[in-house]
């Protein structure tokens, strides 16, 4: 029964925290990219809790162990891969003058696609 308490404390906790924010809200930009206000434990939050899910904590373990070394290797790469390409994706969104509200709009225009799309990058 101790369960249906915790469950509605977690409720109203985050109802009020919603309520709350909704003064901070004046338009889909301020929606979207959190007014470009986020501080850094706020952003790193954001991005930790958007890549730790259910598949990375239970399924990936199990994936690693049954596929060997060459699989940890390409994982850890691939995270590294992936880290190194957020200043590029982040200096696109934190832009004060023209912020893009989405990833894909990111790709779009720019340094980014130049960087990304280069035909001396996409070499096989």
């Amino acid at each position: 029964m101790w369960y249906i308490a915790v469950f509605a404390f977690y409720l109203l906790f985050i109802v009020w925290t919603c309520l709350k924010s909704l003064k901070n809200v004046e338009s889909m930009s301020d929606f979207t990219t959190g007014g470009h206000r986020m501080g850094l434990f706020i952003g790193v939050g954001t991005s930790v809790a958007t890549w730790v899910s259910v598949a990375s904590v239970m399924g990936v373990p199990g994936y690693l162990y049954s596929s060997g070394v060459a699989a940890i290797i390409g994982w850890v790469a691939g995270w590294f891969f992936g880290t190194a390409l957020i200043p590029i994706v982040a200096y696109k969104v934190r832009r004060p003058e023209s912020p893009a509200k989405t990833f894909p709009k990111t790709l779009v225009t720019g340094t980014t696609r130049k960087i990304l799309f280069h035909k001396s990058f996409m070499r096989v």
